[in-house]
């Protein structure tokens, strides 16, 4: 006949313990996983967004470049790089004197996060928009 002793006692119950340490740290481990995914995509998004401006504004320094053309471009760029949200773009123009004359016309872009969010976790702090703006110049002639 075996008799119980409190060391054997206390083993069998530490196996709840366990089990209920193991789903937290499993939970913590899931919100960290969900976490990393969410800002590696919203870093591929800011930078499709910037590529975006980039392409704009390279399609605006061309000359006779109409509006309507430089938009196209920057949401074929935004669809092509898997960003498909409605964006915002601005465009503007500033002449600089002196040698040499030019122009310098800036593309902003902007597109709301909400629309782009893969896991939708109040836990993590993002961005309401993403926003990139590209400046090049463009030669009066």
């Amino acid at each position: 006949m075996m008799i119980a002793t409190p060391a054997s006692r206390r083993r069998g119950n530490c196996r709840g313990s366990v089990l209920v340490e193991t789903v937290l740290v499993v939970l913590l481990l899931i919100v960290l996983l969900f976490g990393a995914v969410e800002y590696g995509w919203m870093f591929y998004c800011m930078h499709v967004v910037n590529n975006a401006a980039q392409v704009g504004a390279r399609a605006y320094t061309r000359s006779g470049a109409t509006e309507e053309a430089v938009v196209a471009a920057t949401e074929r760029a935004l669809q092509e790089g898997g960003v498909n949200a409605a964006p915002t773009v601005e465009l503007s123009e500033e002449s600089v004197e002196g040698p040499p004359s030019m122009t310098l016309v800036t593309v902003s872009v902007s597109v709301a996060y909400a629309d782009l969010t893969i896991v939708d976790l109040a836990l993590l702090p993002r961005p309401q928009t993403l926003r990139a703006s590209v400046t090049m110049a463009r030669d009066v002639n």
